[in-house]
């Protein structure tokens, strides 16, 4: 037997076919018991979406909420750095040591430096696009100090041997 799309029944049941697309399917659930059951669970669940589109309360005041909104124009999006107090101290920190860090390269290099500008333009950005990333970003920072340190360490407790 030739079974209808899914689509098509579905079509059937939001009444969006043309006649003879209806006829053909009208017959074709006469003759089908698993196309019929098909039917009439689309039949059930949109009748059960309809009630529960008309059982939802819509305050009011919805509108005037809505213009008020509009009207006052962008509202600010919080920051990331709001919502964490201690990254208020940690990030200037974290700035400021890559730009010590990354002095002698920025006066040596030129290319480097115009790098340098175009990448730390970009950081707020994708710090607000991937709010995460500040928080990887941090870590491997963090990660990278303490091996930076211990390495450090390492070589002045071998050095202080020879």
């Amino acid at each position: 037997m030739n079974h209808p799309d899914v689509e098509l029944i579905s079509a059937y049941v939001d009444d969006e076919l043309e006649v003879f697309e209806r006829n053909l399917i009208e017959e074709h659930l006469m003759s089908c018991e698993n196309c019929l059951e098909l039917y009439n669970d689309l039949k059930k669940m949109k009748e059960l979406i309809t009630l529960t589109y008309r059982s939802i309360q819509i305050p009011q005041d919805l509108e005037q909420k809505i213009m008020e909104r509009i009207n006052q124009g962008e509202t600010e999006i919080p920051l990331m750095i709001n919502k964490i107090p201690w990254l208020q101290f940690i990030l200037p920190l974290f700035v400021i040591s890559l730009l010590i860090t990354s002095q002698p390269l920025i006066l040596s290099f030129g290319i480097i430096s115009s790098v340098t500008k175009v990448l730390l333009s970009i950081i707020p950005v994708v710090i607000h696009i991937v709010p995460y990333l500040l928080g990887v970003i941090i870590f491997l920072s963090l990660i990278a100090i303490l091996f930076s340190i211990w390495s450090l360490r390492r070589l002045m407790v071998k050095k202080a041997y020879y």
